[in-house]
C-alpha cells in the first residue's frame, strides 16, 4: 500500500500585505468520549511552551464563559523530570460523594454537523457524549497530549488520564521574500501523525475527511466550531478529499496528512482546516492488521469500510500572529409575537418584529398556522392577505439567526373576526285595510344575516317572513317592533322602532272556500241527507253532504233515485261547509265489490273437472280472488277451478272465495262442491270351459263400469294358458288336471273386482300305433326337456334329444304322482317305431 498520504495544497499567491514572523497557530476539536467510562474532565498537555505561549483557551472566563459543560479551565505548569510544559484542565467538582458534571460515553452519527456545546449540537445536554475544547498559542506545539479524566478505580474522587484520540496538528510556516518587491505569502505546512503500531507491524487505520480554506481576516479560538460560518465556507468551498490514514512500522513516514500550503484569495489573513476522522471498519490482513479497503481504494470509504466518528479536529493559523478579541457570544434572536387583529374580507398587513442577537447577523422568519387568504412575505417581513375566514387561529413564529444557527420561536393567536352589523329599522306608517311590505336591510356582519320579531310584538294583520314586514292591518295604533339581525357566526345587532296604523277598522275579507275532493271512496254508512267515508270525521275519516241544499249533480251509473248504501264507491268534489263536512257540488256513485252467484257442478273422483268460473264486480278491477276448502287434486287457477279430485275425497266440500279489488275493498262468498264417489265395476259373462292336454284353449271374462280402462289378470291358470288385458284366456294346455282359476279386474284407480271358476283339462285319448319296419323293441331314457300333446322330448345321457309318442295304449306307470307328464322327469321307455309316427311308447315309467 501507499505509505505515505500526501494532500498536496502547495500554491501560492502575491499578497499585498506584509505578514509577521511570528505566527499563532489555533486548534479546536470535537472528541467523542470512547472509553467506555463517563468522564469527569478533560486535560490537554503542551510540551515545551510557558504559560505566556498561551494566547485564548476556549471557554476561558476572559473570554465565552459557560461555553462547555465544565466551565473555565485552570492552567499550570508541569515537569515530572521527563516532560515539561503546560497542563490546561477542564474538571468537575467532587463532593466528597459524586462529581458535579460528566461526560458520557458512546458515538456519534457517521456525519456529524454540529459542534459539541451549547450552541452547538440541538442534541447537546447531559447524556451527549461528546465535548468541544481548544487552545491556541503563539508559537507552534508539535508535543501534545490529550486525555479524558475517568474515575480511578477503588477511589471515585480520584480522576485519572486516558488518552484521547485527538490529532495534534504540527504547523510549519515559512516566510517568502517579496520578489520585485510584492508581498509573497508564506508557505505553509500542517503534519498530523496517525497512531503508532502496537502489536502489529501496521497502526491502527483511520478514515480522515480534510478540507481547507484561506481567511480574509484574522480569527479567535472560539469561531474554530462546526456551526461557524468561516467553517462552513471551508466545507464548501474548497475541494473534499477523504483519505485512509495507517502507520506502517517498516515504512518511515507513513500515515502522514501532510498538507503544504493552500490557494489563497487576495487579503488572505491566514488558513483554515478541518479534520475529521472515523474509525476503519473494514477488512484487515490478519497478519499485519494492514487495512485492505474496498477494491485497494484508498481515496474514497465504501459503507462497509467507514465506522463511528472519532473526533473533528479544526485547525488555523493567523499569518500576522495576531490573537483578535472573542466574537460575540453567540444570541438568538429578540422576538415579539404580539400581532394586531384582522376582519375578515378586509386588507391585512403585520411585519413581524425581530431583532438577531448579534448585531449585524441575518435573520430568517417564518409563520406556520396562517388562516386562508393570509400569507408570509419573506422580503418585508410581513403578515399580508386578505383573511378569508373567521376565528381564532394559533401562530408558531419562528426567526433564525442564519450567521450563529440560534434561533427563537414564539406561539400567538390571530383573531380573524367578522365585520360589525350595521342593522336601524325604520318603519314607514300604514293604513287599516291597506296591504303593508318593509322589507329589513342590514350590512356587515359575516356570510348571511338572518332576521327575527317576536310574533307578538307585531299589529293584527301584520306579521313576519323571511326578512320583510308584510300584512294588511286591521286595527289602527302605535306598536313598538323590535327586530334582530344576526350573521351566521351568531352575532347580533338589535333595533326598534314604532309601527303606527292610522284609519278605521276594515271588516276581514271571508276565507276563500276549501276545495275537498275524493275518488272511489267506499261508503262506510249512510244516513239521508250524507254518508261517511273511513268512519267519517268522529273517526279521522270525511263526511260528505249530498242534501239538495248542497245542490249535488249525480253523473251516471247511479243516483239518488237507485239509492246510496254502504259499500258502494262515491267519488265526488265540492267544498268544505262550516260543520267540516264535504257539500259536494258533484257525485258519482259507483256499485262497491261483490262477487257474483256462483254455481258449481257436481265432480267425481277420479274424473277431470269441467272448468267453473267465478268472478266480481263492482268496486274498482282488477280483481284478485282467492278459493281455499278445495279437495286434493284440485285448484283454483284464479279464474277457474280445475283438476281432478283423488279417492277418498268424495263428499260435499264447503268452498270461501275472497275478491278483492285495486281500491283494497274485499268481498266474500261460499260455496258447496259435491265430489260424487267412483263409478263400480259390474262383472259380466265369464266363460271357462274345460281343455284337452296339447289342444288349442280359448276363454273368455267380460266386466263394465269402474274409472278409465279396465285390465284383467288371473291366478291358478292351467299350464300353457295366460290371459290378456281385455280379459280372452288362450294357450296350450300341457298337464290335465282340475284347476281353481282366479280373474280379477281393475280400474285406473287401482279398484278391482274378482271372480272364481273351476277349469278342467283332460289328457288326450289316441289309438294303439302299429308299429312299422323292421325296428322293434327299441327303448331309451332321459330327462323331459318339453311336452306337446302326446309327444315328449327327452335328453339322453349322451346329450341327444329324442322325440317320443305315447299313445293311449301305452303301459305308464307314475311313480309319486298323477298321470302326466312334466319338464324336468325321468321318462324310461319302451316300444318301437311307426313308420309315419316315429318312436312309440309301449310302457313308460315316471320318476
Amino acid at each position: 500500500m501507499q505509505k505515505k498520504l500526501i494532500l498536496s495544497l502547495a500554491l501560492t499567491m502575491a499578497l499585498p500585505l506584509a505578514y509577521a514572523s511570528v505566527f499563532g497557530p489555533l486548534a479546536n476539536f470535537d472528541v467523542v468520549n470512547d472509553t467506555g467510562e463517563t468522564a469527569h474532565g478533560f486535560e490537554i498537555e503542551i510540551e515545551d511552551i510557558v504559560e505566556a505561549d498561551i494566547t485564548s483557551i476556549f471557554g476561558a472566563a476572559s473570554r465565552w464563559p459557560n461555553m462547555e459543560r465544565y466551565g473555565p479551565p485552570t492552567v499550570a505548569l508541569f515537569n515530572d523530570g521527563i516532560r515539561r510544559g503546560v497542563r490546561i484542565t477542564y474538571k468537575g467538582v467532587f463532593n466528597g460523594a459524586s462529581w458535579s458534571i460528566g461526560t458520557p460515553y458512546g458515538t456519534l452519527p457517521v456525519s456529524p454537523s454540529d459542534s459539541c456545546w451549547p450552541y452547538g449540537a440541538p442534541t447537546y445536554g447531559p447524556n451527549y457524549p461528546c465535548d468541544h475544547f481548544g487552545v491556541s498559542t503563539r508559537i507552534n506545539t508539535p508535543k501534545v497530549k490529550y486525555s479524558w479524566l475517568v474515575e480511578t478505580a477503588g477511589n471515585i474522587g480520584v480522576l485519572r488520564p486516558v488518552t484521547a484520540s485527538v490529532p495534534n496538528p504540527v504547523w510549519t510556516v515559512t516566510p517568502v521574500p517579496p520578489v520585485a518587491n510584492v508581498p509573497q505569502p508564506p508557505v505553509v505546512n500542517v503534519l498530523i501523525v496517525a497512531p503508532a503500531p502496537q502489536q502489529y507491524e501496521f497502526g491502527e487505520p483511520q478514515w480522515v475527511k480534510v478540507t481547507a480554506t484561506g481567511t480574509l481576516r484574522d480569527i479567535a479560538v472560539e469561531e474554530l466550531v462546526a456551526e461557524n460560518a468561516l467553517i462552513q465556507q471551508a466545507r464548501t468551498q474548497v475541494q473534499l478529499e477523504w483519505q485512509l490514514l495507517q502507520v506502517d512500522s517498516g515504512s518511515p513516514g507513513s500515515g502522514q496528512i501532510d498538507l503544504t500550503g493552500v490557494a489563497l484569495d487576495i487579503g488572505a489573513m491566514g488558513v483554515v482546516y478541518r479534520f475529521e476522522f472515523y474509525k476503519y471498519t473494514g477488512a484487515r490482513d490478519p497478519l499485519t492488521n494492514e487495512a485492505k479497503a474496498i477494491n485497494g481504494d484508498t481515496t474514497k470509504p465504501a459503507p462497509s469500510d467507514l465506522g463511528a466518528f472519532i473526533v473533528a479536529q479544526n485547525a488555523g493559523i493567523n499569518f500576522d500572529g495576531a490573537v483578535p478579541a472573542a466574537p460575540p457570544l453567540p444570541a438568538g434572536p429578540v422576538l415579539s409575537v404580539t400581532i394586531a387583529g384582522a376582519t375578515v374580507g378586509f386588507p391585512y398587513n403585520n411585519i413581524i418584529n425581530a431583532t438577531p442577537g448579534v448585531p449585524g447577523d441575518v435573520l430568517q422568519i417564518t409563520v406556520v398556522g396562517l388562516p386562508l387568504g393570509l400569507f408570509f412575505d419573506s422580503l418585508t417581513n410581513s403578515i399580508k392577505g386578505t383573511p378569508a375566514a373567521v376565528g381564532t387561529f394559533p401562530l408558531t413564529i419562528r426567526a433564525l439567526d442564519v450567521t450563529n444557527g440560534l434561533s427563537t420561536t414564539g406561539n400567538t393567536n390571530l383573531s380573524v373576526s367578522s365585520p360589525a352589523i350595521v342593522f336601524t329599522l325604520s318603519l314607514p306608517g300604514g293604513t287599516v285595510g291597506t296591504p303593508y311590505s318593509k322589507k329589513l336591510i342590514a350590512s356587515g356582519g359575516y356570510g348571511a344575516i338572518t332576521y327575527s320579531i317576536p310574533a307578538n310584538n307585531l299589529p293584527v294583520g301584520i306579521s313576519f317572513t323571511s326578512d320583510t314586514i308584510i300584512g294588511t292591518p286591521t286595527v289602527a295604533g302605535s306598536t313598538s317592533i323590535t327586530a334582530v339581525a344576526k350573521d351566521s357566526l351568531g352575532y347580533t345587532q338589535v333595533s326598534t322602532a314604532t309601527l303606527v296604523i292610522s284609519g278605521v277598522i276594515v271588516p276581514p275579507p271571508p276565507p276563500p272556500p276549501v276545495a275537498c275532493s275524493g275518488t272511489n271512496k267506499v261508503i262506510s254508512s249512510k244516513t239521508a241527507i250524507s254518508f261517511d267515508i273511513a268512519g267519517g270525521l268522529a273517526n279521522g275519516g270525511q263526511s260528505v253532504t249530498n242534501a239538495p241544499a248542497a245542490q249535488t249533480t249525480f253523473v251516471a251509473p247511479l243516483t239518488p233515485a237507485g239509492g246510496i248504501l254502504a259499500g258502494m264507491l262515491a267519488t265526488y268534489t265540492g267544498t268544505i261547509a262550516p260543520n267540516s263536512f264535504c257539500a259536494a257540488t258533484s257525485m258519482t256513485i259507483a256499485p262497491g265489490l261483490s262477487i257474483n252467484s256462483i254455481t258449481l257442478p257436481a265432480a267425481r273422483v277420479g274424473v277431470a273437472y269441467t272448468a267453473t268460473t267465478i268472478s266480481a264486480t263492482g268496486g274498482v278491477p282488477p280483481y284478485t280472488i282467492t278459493v281455499s276448502g278445495l279437495s286434493s287434486g284440485m285448484a283454483f287457477s284464479g279464474t277457474a277451478i280445475t283438476g281432478t279430485p283423488v279417492l277418498g275425497t268424495d263428499g260435499v266440500k264447503v268452498l270461501a272465495v275472497s275478491a278483492k279489488d285495486s281500491n283494497g275493498a274485499t268481498a266474500l262468498a261460499t260455496a258447496n262442491l259435491t265430489i260424487n264417489p267412483p263409478l263400480a265395476i259390474v262383472l259380466g259373462a265369464v266363460n271357462l270351459p274345460a281343455g284337452v292336454v296339447g289342444a288349442g284353449y280359448s276363454g273368455s271374462a267380460s266386466a263394465s263400469g269402474g274409472t278409465g280402462s279396465l285390465s284383467w289378470s288371473a291366478t291358478g291358470l292351467p299350464i300353457g294358458l295366460v290371459i290378456s288385458a281385455a280379459g280372452v284366456v288362450s294357450g296350450l294346455p300341457t298337464a290335465a288336471a282340475v284347476y281353481n282359476v282366479t280373474l280379477t279386474v281393475k280400474d285406473s284407480l287401482n279398484i278391482t273386482s274378482s271372480v272364481t271358476r273351476s277349469v278342467t283339462i283332460s289328457a288326450a285319448a289316441l289309438s294303439c300305433i302299429s308299429p312299422t319296419g323292421a325296428m322293434t323293441g327299441l327303448e331309451g331314457k332321459g330327462t323331459i326337456t318339453s311336452v306337446s300333446g302326446t309327444r315328449v322330448t327327452i335328453k339322453t345321457s349322451q346329450n341327444t334329444l329324442v322325440n317320443v309318442i305315447v299313445p293311449g295304449c301305452a303301459k305308464i306307470e307314475l311313480n309319486g304322482g298323477a298321470k302326466g307328464f312334466a319338464v324336468g322327469q325321468i321318462f324310461e321307455w319302451h316300444g318301437y317305431s311307426a313308420l309315419a309316427t316315429g318312436m312309440v311308447a309301449t310302457e313308460v315309467t315316471i320318476n
